[in-house]
């Protein structure tokens, strides 16, 4: 699928190859600039909504701040940030510009950069980047209030860096129930809930079942004796059982075989 043309963008980016790079002493140090002025100069020429539509371009996402190569075609992210931070000193109208419109790099630089309400400001604009960086640092930002309105997007982020940013924030007590197992409305079986590192998801599921009451894990009784759930879950699903009804909902497993013992004894 190709690109719709940005001619905004295809300026700033035709400027930042205009500019040279320093020697570098190491092939082991980053790559700097000796002269950005064509990035100044390109970004003064724009209109302001040219700049607008320069820099809300969904391919500043996932940008690197710091290059060491190069050659590479996105080497540009230090002389990007002398930008920001040029217009930010400035604090004219640009830097409210890239306040309202700024992603990816851009945006990043600007929330390094900035004053507390700038900053928070942004981070509810942009909490549901596709940037990793962006949204990590917008957890890290907002208010209590905010972090609570917007905690079940933070809880199910695919990163594990935003969800236990988030948890460690607003506490595991606060927002057990969102890290419950679900049942699956198509299979109709409990799922766990899923992250980019499934042993740490899976860790935090568990912590949750553990300061679960009974009344909050009853959609998953059904699902004791059907090897849906780990041991780990049901041991501690079963310890929350009284120990009339836990004979009802055993299984084979050592884990439950412990857990039973512990209640009858």
């Amino acid at each position: 699928m190709t690109t719709k043309r940005n001619k905004p963008y295809d300026e700033i980016v035709y400027s930042l190859n205009q500019c040279p790079i320093k020697s570098r002493q190491s092939r082991f140090a980053d790559v700097s600039f000796k002269d950005i002025s064509p990035l100044f100069e390109a970004w003064d020429a724009l209109s302001q909504r040219q700049k607008i539509k320069a820099v809300k371009d969904s391919r500043w996402n996932h940008y690197p701040l710091t290059s060491w190569t190069p050659n590479s075609p996105k080497r540009f992210g230090e002389a990007i940030g002398t930008l920001v931070k040029s217009i930010v000193i400035k604090g004219d109208e640009d830097s409210n510009l890239l306040e309202k419109h700024s992603t990816g790099v851009f945006a990043i630089y600007m929330l390094d950069t900035v004053g507390a309400n700038a900053r928070i400001n942004m981070a509810k604009r942009l909490r549901k980047s596709p940037d990793t960086r962006i949204r990590t640092r917008c957890v890290k930002i907002l208010p209590p209030n905010f972090l609570k309105r917007y905690m079940a997007d933070f809880c199910n982020d695919k990163h594990y860096s935003v969800r236990n940013i988030a948890i460690s924030r607003f506490g595991l007590d606060n927002c057990y129930k969102m890290l419950l197992p679900k049942i699956a409305d198509d299979s109709k079986l409990p799922e766990y809930p899923a992250g980019g590192a499934a042993y740490w998801s899976r860790w935090l599921c568990y912590q949750a079942v553990d300061l679960a009451d009974l009344e909050d894990v009853k959609d998953l009784l059904p699902h004791l004796e059907d090897d849906s759930l780990d041991d780990r879950t049901v041991a501690s699903i079963l310890k929350k059982i009284s120990k009339e009804d836990i004979l009802y909902y055993l299984n084979n497993s050592a884990l439950s075989r412990d857990t039973f013992e512990a209640k009858v004894r």
